[in-house]
C-alpha cells in the first residue's frame, strides 16, 4: 500500500474508478479492495476533492455505503423482530410475587444462625472449614 503515496495524480483517478466499480459488483473482492481505497483516500484526499470530476465518484461511493449501511440495518432489525416480539404481539409481563411473612420469618432465624456460627467462629477462632 507504499505504492499508493507515489501514484500521479492521473494514476490516483483510475485507481478510484477502479475500485469504485469493484466495490459496485459486490463480490468477494469487496474484501480486498476495501484496504486499498481507504489508503487511497486518506494518502490523496486533498486532491481527489479538489478536482470537480471526482465529486461524481465521491457521490456514487457515498450512495453505495448508505444502501449498504440500510440493508445491514434492516437485516439485523428483521433478525430482531424474527427472534423477538413481533409488530403486532403483545407481551406478557412477568410479575414477581413477595414471599408470605410465615416464609420471611424462617428466612430471618437462618440469618440469626449464621450469625451465631460467625461469633463462635470468632470467639474459638476456629472455622467448620
Amino acid at each position: 500500500m507504499n505504492s499508493i503515496s507515489l501514484l500521479n495524480p492521473a494514476d490516483i483517478f483510475k485507481l478510484l474508478d477502479s475500485l469504485i466499480s469493484v466495490i459496485q459488483s459486490r463480490g468477494a473482492v469487496v474484501v480486498c479492495a476495501l484496504p486499498w481505497l481507504r489508503s487511497l483516500l486518506l494518502q490523496h484526499a486533498s486532491r481527489i476533492v479538489s478536482q470537480e470530476s471526482s465529486l461524481v465518484v465521491l457521490n456514487s461511493l457515498y450512495r453505495l455505503i448508505a444502501l449498504q449501511l440500510a440493508s445491514n440495518l434492516d437485516f439485523i432489525f428483521a433478525g430482531i423482530t424474527d427472534d423477538g416480539v413481533g409488530e403486532f404481539d403483545t407481551v406478557t409481563p412477568v410479575i414477581y410475587k413477595d414471599k408470605d411473612e410465615g416464609e420471611e420469618e424462617g428466612s430471618e432465624d437462618a440469618m440469626e444462625t449464621d450469625q451465631e456460627d460467625e461469633e463462635r467462629e470468632d470467639s474459638s477462632g476456629v472455622s467448620d472449614n
